[in-house]
């Protein structure tokens, strides 16, 4: 090894250690190692009351007694990992509802008071919303990239003996679901963990599609499961659903106070819950926000809460599909973990917290007896999200090899095991319930494979609660094809012009034409900044049946269902490759004004990717 190689390298992780250093001294560990913020605790800390819009912060509560190391006399051997993505700004849709409150105050042309009195002067956190939405922060102390790079950094440290037990020749995979956040997440932490070089030769990055067509997909299942996102009621918008009913149970005083202050505007519940989460959405990129210091304690407890409500009813146990999302990841888990070292020692999954919520739904490691009142705020519950899925909170389970020496020391020799699963929440051991006879509280490697046979047993068959994605195939002969992309594809007038060609190109390459050689065209265009709506269909001049194209008044034959599904097929692959987020939304049969029918296709344009090719 060079002399400047091994300087290269020693200054890389000199670097490394004092970022973690100065990141940590960013968050109350010295001070909190002891304390239980929130539960009756004097010391008040924010951060622990953000409902998982605020940064990453080690769990405290609910956790075993003496710390992270191993129990004596046992050794990690194997961990898998699940995380979500680090620090980033408010998604789009929720950046949206801030802004358009903004515009609202400045359009009544009132100079707020008393404890608004700040706003008249405040400037939003982000210069370029429509770039830096949805992206990771890069700024402040609670930069998401200094953030993943750091628990990469600290897990290196931590998990040393596993990494450098791996043979230099060996690459180690490691996952991210395809979303540009999780991905920079993943590869900052990879940085961190396997060195600048990482991506050469000692790890490889697989991105799963967020996208039906991938059926059981255990990474991001309620993205592929459109059963689940159709379900207005009890499916993904259920959450929803349940927020808005506590959010009017604990927003009116609040409502009431500011209006006393300012009897020249009321605020809707939706906008003081968006002066919520701007407190934290702003520390994340200045590491402070005079919106937190608007709202007493109590307001935060509710907050808090409120977040609790919409993850236990979205994706946990308040929801029928949440469980059953969850086991596949966590069953997938369960069979490395029986099978030990000799199937990979480490194993790094980066999602959304919507991902990782509906494994905690399967695993029941916050049990709670009863559903999650919305009319008022528990006081004692199982189920507090604040310190389970911050910005990058992540879960780690551990396969422990331990000595007789330790199983000896007050454990019963006819149930100890020598392998033992442990379970870490953001540095915090959390024992599972009714499996926690293994040293530090650890669970029996054989009951904890028993306990998740026994919990997918109970969840029931996922291919019944959310059978995969297929596609329809064609009824009628004679429907047509209409194609619009939701939400929020901001495409301009020639971007609108290049969708309507690459749609044509698509049904070109993967339909045969007519026999007189008439290719498929678009008809009735319309578009907006967030819409494009295209009729399709295959026209001819000797046709007598289809929809007809405005410029040429041709008519021609209707395309059929299979031939719309291929369509939108094309459409969706051609967005991918354009750098948009596009996702599978549904293809459905609908009858028309008419009393003809029609092929309703959805493609999901979320947005497109910083620094992508356009349309």
């Amino acid at each position: 090894m060079s002399v400047a190689y091994a300087l290269r390298w020693g200054l890389f992780w000199a670097v490394g250690l004092i970022l973690v250093f100065l990141l940590s001294s960013y968050h109350p560990w010295q001070s909190i190692l002891s304390a239980s913020f929130g539960i009756g605790a004097s010391r008040w800390d924010i951060l622990y009351h953000l409902g998982g819009n605020g940064p990453w912060i080690p769990k405290i509560d609910g956790i075993v007694s003496g710390g992270i190391e191993p129990p004596e006399g046992c050794q990690v051997e194997q961990i898998h990992m699940i995380s979500r993505h680090g620090e980033r700004y408010p998604t789009s849709s929720t950046g949206s509802r801030m802004l358009t409150l903004l515009q609202r105050i400045k359009d009544s042309n009132i100079t707020l008071k008393g404890d608004l009195e700040f706003v008249n002067d405040w400037q939003y956190f982000s210069l370029e919303p429509s770039a830096e939405h949805d992206q990771l922060t890069n700024t402040g102390p609670y930069a998401g990239t200094l953030s993943s790079f750091a628990a990469g950094t600290r897990l290196r440290t931590r998990y040393l003996h596993l990494l450098t037990s791996i043979p230099s020749s060996q690459s180690t995979n490691f996952w991210a679901s395809d979303c540009n956040r999780v991905i920079e997440t993943a590869r900052y932490f990879a940085t961190g963990f396997f060195g600048l070089d990482w991506n050469s030769t000692r790890a490889k990055l697989q991105v799963i599609p967020e996208t039906p067509d991938l059926g059981a997909d255990t990474l991001t299942p309620g993205d592929t499961c459109l059963k689940y996102r159709e379900d207005l009621l009890t499916g993904h918008d259920y959450g929803l659903i349940q927020l808005a009913k506590f959010r009017s149970a604990y927003l009116p005083a609040v409502s009431a106070r500011f209006q006393a202050q300012n009897p020249g505007i009321k605020f809707t519940d939706g906008e003081l819950y968006s002066m919520q989460e701007m407190c934290g959405f702003e520390l994340l990129v200045r590491g402070s926000s005079q919106w937190c210091d608007i709202f007493n304690h109590n307001d935060w407890l509710n907050f808090e809460y409120a977040r609790d409500v919409i993850h236990y009813y979205r994706a946990g146990p308040g929801n029928r599909f949440g469980p059953a999302l969850g086991w596949l990841w966590l069953n997938a888990t369960a069979n490395l973990l029986s099978k030990g070292p000799d199937a990979g020692k480490l194993f790094f999954s980066f999602v959304h917290d919507g991902d990782v919520i509906p494994m905690l739904a399967a695993l029941d490691l916050f049990h709670s007896k009863e559903h999650l009142p919305v009319s008022h705020r528990p006081q004692n519950r199982q189920w507090r999200t604040s310190q389970v899925v911050p910005m990058n909170g992540r879960i780690i389970f551990e396969r422990l090899r331990c000595n007789r020496a330790s199983r000896e020391n007050g454990i019963n020799q006819e149930k100890a095991s020598k392998h033992y699963v442990r379970i870490n929440i953001n540095d915090g051991i959390v024992s599972l319930p009714e499996c926690e006879s293994g040293p530090g509280s650890s669970c029996p490697l054989e009951e904890f494979l028993a306990f998740v046979q026994r919990r997918g047993g109970e969840i029931g068959d996922f291919r019944k609660i959310l059978p995969p994605f297929t596609y329809p195939l064609p009824t009628n002969p004679s429907l047509a094809l209409r194609f619009t992309g939701i939400p929020g594809a901001r495409l301009d007038h020639r971007d609108a012009l290049h969708v309507l060609t690459s749609i044509r190109l698509a049904l070109t390459k993967r339909m045969t034409t007519t026999g007189d050689g008439n290719d498929p065209i678009p008809s009735r265009l319309s578009h907006t900044n967030r819409y494009v709506h295209a009729e399709l269909g295959r026209y001819g001049s000797d046709a007598s049946d289809g929809p007809r194209d405005g410029k040429s008044g041709a008519r021609g034959r209707a395309l059929t269902l299979e031939e719309g599904v291929q369509a939108i097929g094309g459409m969706y692959a051609m967005m991918k490759e354009r750098g948009f987020r596009a996702r599978w939304a549904e293809v459905v049969e609908k009858g028309d004004k008419d009393g003809g029918g029609v092929v309703v296709g959805f493609v999901r344009v979320t947005h497109r990717r910083v620094g992508a090719p356009g349309l």
